[in-house]
């Protein structure tokens, strides 16, 4: 997994998130607050084998982003 980040004066604007699946399977990706309260859920789907990659555009919304979680 790869992850990317654009910021402008300090402030994270999108992220970028890439993975590679060896295998087909279901895949889950979430984004979290600090406190724990789930933001998005950016992919929840079965993919085949491959790469992938997903945005996650923050500028609307708030930055105080603690952790993805990817299952």
């Amino acid at each position: 997994m790869e992850l990317f980040q654009y910021s402008k004066r300090n402030k994270i604007i999108w992220t970028k998130i890439s993975w590679h699946s060896p295998v087909g399977s279901w895949q889950t990706i979430k984004v979290y607050y600090v406190l724990g309260n789930e933001v998005a859920t950016l992919v929840d789907e079965y993919k085949p084998a491959g790469n992938y990659e997903v945005e996650f555009n923050l500028a609307s919304g708030n930055r105080n982003l603690a952790s993805i979680s990817i299952n």
